[in-house]
């Protein structure tokens, strides 16, 4: 992968695939978000469950500037997904999206790992 990297930067690699992908899609399963102190999270988010997750979150230091003070960090640890078809979903996704961008998803080392959850509340930017 390094080697077709250096070789489309330096413009002898003749790519015809797309290089960006994004899709909506209608048959995404709820994932059933569970808390590890605080149990199931609704979705659609309701007011509560968003102050909840606000405070036992971290608060991201984006900056100083007003409006960034709203925005608040769940790390993984402190949460997992409950519906076994969301897994198969994300995998899913994946799959088609490597596809898409003509990657070959089985020798490209592709994963997907959920690093924290970001709740921007009403106010923030």
């Amino acid at each position: 992968m390094q080697e077709e990297f250096a070789s489309a930067m330096d413009g002898t690699h003749n790519f015809t695939g797309e290089y960006a992908y994004g899709t909506r899609t209608k048959t995404s399963p709820n994932p059933c978000i569970v808390l590890n102190e605080a149990g199931f999270v609704g979705l659609p988010l309701s007011p509560r469950d968003a102050k909840y997750i606000a405070s036992v979150a971290d608060q991201v230091p984006i900056g100083l500037e007003e409006g960034t003070q709203h925005i608040s960090s769940l790390q993984s640890s402190k949460l997992s997904f409950a519906n076994p078809l969301w897994q198969d979903f994300i995998k899913t996704m994946a799959y088609s999206s490597c596809n898409r961008l003509s990657m070959n998803i089985s020798s490209a080392s592709v994963r997907c790992e959920l690093d924290s959850l970001i709740l921007h509340e009403p106010g923030s930017r």
